[in-house]
């Protein structure tokens, strides 16, 4: 299964791939990792001067690899089944 493409614009930097994001007014730190399901640990990692706060318009990198690797797990379905065996002297009642 393939991951699906992010709208942002990939730069790369070191050899390494990012998306490269503007923020928006009002958005902070946490609303940028919930956009990119990383987290707000990560988003700093990846970009140190952001530690005291976002401004309209600033540019972030964001490592695609690290974002397609949650698409892909949190689109893939999973198949949960549940095994509760009964007991057959239990009976209910109303």
């Amino acid at each position: 299964m393939q991951a699906q493409q992010l709208p942002y614009e990939i730069v790369t930097v070191d050899g390494q791939s990012y998306y490269k994001y503007k923020v928006q007014p009002g958005e902070g730190l946490y609303a940028v990792s919930r956009i990119f399901s990383i987290s707000v640990a990560d988003l700093l990692r990846y970009n140190p001067g952001s530690n005291s706060g976002l401004q309209n318009g600033q540019e972030l990198l964001i490592p695609v690899t690290q974002v397609s690797e949650r698409i892909s797990s949190d689109a893939a379905p999973q198949d949960i089944s549940r095994n509760n065996p009964t007991d057959q002297n239990t009976s209910f009642k109303h």
